[in-house]
């Protein structure tokens, strides 16, 4: 199911405790539809991060003023990725990570790798078909699953897409194409949970 709401950042930034109203409804939806997707339609997307607070787990951010057509295209884009999404069978294995101000949902299939970003306590988690940014850090995403193993001092692998080892530029390959930085000494720890969840040696 696909729901499309406004953020109304005119109630949420106020300081007289208005309702908060397309926020709320979000996590009402969220609670009753875990896989349910959320698009938040906005004159301000740069307040994104406040909807972290709620858990909603956004799929994208769409700004109202903008051109048209661009507005048109993104609102196309959202309704065919749904789509096609609904034609697949929901997954059994789903990547869950929750906590005071984030709440991600993936299939752990999907997964590549999270990476921090420049913005403090802030990091993205990269599947192969979209980039979605939150507020975590690598240490606690390392310890949510043993299949997620810190690879670099910016990166955390799933060690179930890794499709080559590359020793000598220090590089990990993964499914679809992506990479990512290996750490020299993370060599032995990246190779050896990797056979451990039937990844190739």
């Amino acid at each position: 199911m696909l729901y499309f709401l406004d953020i109304e950042l005119k109630d949420a930034l106020k300081q007289d405790n208005q309702p908060r109203k397309g926020l709320e409804v979000a996590s009402e939806i969220r609670q009753l539809d875990r896989f349910a997707s959320i698009v938040f339609v906005t004159t301000h997307s740069e307040f994104a991060p406040i909807t972290y607070a709620y858990k909603v787990s956004a799929l994208q951010f769409i700004a109202k003023d903008q051109p048209e057509k661009n507005f048109s295209q993104q609102l196309q884009s959202c309704i065919e990725y749904v789509a096609d999404s609904d034609l697949q069978p929901a997954p059994d294995d789903v990547y869950e990570f929750e906590t005071e101000y984030t709440h991600v949902q993936i299939p752990f299939i999907d997964l590549l790798y999270f990476e921090t970003l420049s913005q403090p306590h802030k990091v993205a988690v990269v599947t192969p078909t979209q980039r979605i940014e939150f507020y975590s850090n690598l240490k606690q995403i390392e310890a949510s699953d043993p299949r997620l193993v810190r690879c670099h001092k910016s990166f955390v692998v799933n060690v179930c897409n890794i499709a080559r080892i590359d020793r000598a530029n220090s590089l990990l390959t993964l499914r679809g194409g992506a990479t990512c930085y290996l750490a020299r000494r993370k060599i032995k720890i990246v190779e050896e949970r990797r056979r451990a969840y039937g990844g190739q040696p």
